[in-house]
């Protein structure tokens, strides 16, 4: 009997919690997608959630929110020195520009 209690609270919880097994959740009950701002040195921000092959964004910080990672390339279509963005909130880029950026798989 305990047995069958412990396995009913068991499945309670999950029900409760589902969004941890499936994925991270918002309010509206879609998937948690990521979105990236690039901040320049004289504050002008442009926010992306797609990947970009082509563009010349001299930036001097990243702003990630969201569940997705990315990755920042100093050339256009992916090419040249990169920068990993894995972690939630704001970071300084070590790239002289940013020309390209992609959606990448993250272990979070």
């Amino acid at each position: 009997m305990v047995v069958l209690q412990i396995l009913i609270w068991t499945l309670l919880v999950i029900s409760a919690h589902g969004e941890s097994i499936k994925g991270e959740e918002n309010d509206s009950g879609e998937e948690c997608k990521g979105m990236i701002k690039l901040i320049s040195s004289a504050g002008h921000v442009k926010e992306y959630k797609e990947d970009q092959e082509h563009m010349h964004v001299k930036a001097s910080k990243v702003v990630l929110k969201g569940c997705e990672c990315y990755r920042l390339y100093e050339r256009k279509e992916n090419r040249g020195r990169s920068y990993f963005v894995n972690k939630i909130g704001e970071h300084n880029i070590p790239l002289k520009k940013v020309g390209s950026l992609a959606k990448v798989p993250c272990s979070r």
